[in-house]
């Protein structure tokens, strides 16, 4: 199959879904390590949809983006639900709770998610909310067949950013991405690294060490976000969660 084609059914697959849900995580290997989590809940009609993240494994550092209709609005929370739930801590204000954006479209704040995901939910987010993915325009090479997680996958790379992205043979949902940022940005660290590491040679040869060349290198390294338990039309009016916009 050639990309283009793959791209095309990857756009009628999100068009055809009416409800979707999945859960996975996310890995960053960039100067310091992290792993966290991701949820997505989405209905079609009305629209209705709850993206949340965090670069940690708990909710301390967890960001929302919420969209009913044509608002959306994205929050992020210095603590958990459940500390916050603690009478003991009822003193602390509500502005100390939440950062909140203002209700806006979604079209307005929706780069700052992007901003926030590495641009993952460009991917996952936006061809649900529009009904077009708007990442599909761009240019890519079908680079070859996968196996993840025990599911058969192609494998897109885009030709001018090093970012790759798994997409299943069975249902074209995506089910991976490795984003790995600009080519420019990683030039200039590349460059700057490297710079740093002859002079780190230079003045102390012993100190250079290859755990110190290793952690240069993962300076550049991709962040991974692995899609699982991908649910769709299965949710109904009654059966999709209840949220609301916060109070700001």
């Amino acid at each position: 199959m050639d990309p283009e084609s793959l791209k095309e059914r990857i756009k009628l697959m999100y068009d055809s879904i009416d409800s979707y849900e999945d859960s996975g995580t996310y890995l960053s290997d960039r100067m310091l390590s992290s792993g966290g989590w991701f949820k997505t809940v989405y209905l079609k009609s009305p629209l209705q949809l709850r993206f949340e993240w965090s670069p940690d494994a708990g909710d301390n550092n967890k960001l929302v983006f919420i969209v009913k209709g044509e608002k959306g609005q994205l929050l992020s929370s210095l603590y958990s639900d459940d500390l916050l739930a603690l009478e003991s801590l009822a003193w602390i204000p509500k502005s100390a709770h939440l950062k909140l954006e203002r209700v806006r479209h979604y079209n307005d704040i929706i780069c700052g998610v992007r901003g926030f995901t590495h641009c993952f939910s460009d991917f996952t987010v936006s061809p649900l909310l529009s009904g077009k993915a708007y990442w599909i325009s761009q240019k890519h090479s079908l680079l070859t067949d996968a196996f993840l997680n025990g599911e058969d996958c192609f494998v897109l790379r885009e030709i001018y950013k090093p970012n790759l992205i798994w997409v299943s043979k069975s249902d074209y949902t995506i089910r991976r991405c490795e984003l790995a940022g600009s080519p420019l940005f990683n030039e200039f660290f590349s460059s700057v690294l490297t710079i740093g590491a002859t002079l780190a040679r230079s003045i102390s040869p012993r100190t250079f060490t290859q755990e110190m060349r290793n952690e240069f290198e993962k300076a550049l390294a991709p962040d991974i976000w692995t899609i699982e338990n991908i649910r769709y039309n299965h949710l109904s009016r009654e059966t999709f969660p209840n949220f609301d916009f916060r109070e700001t």
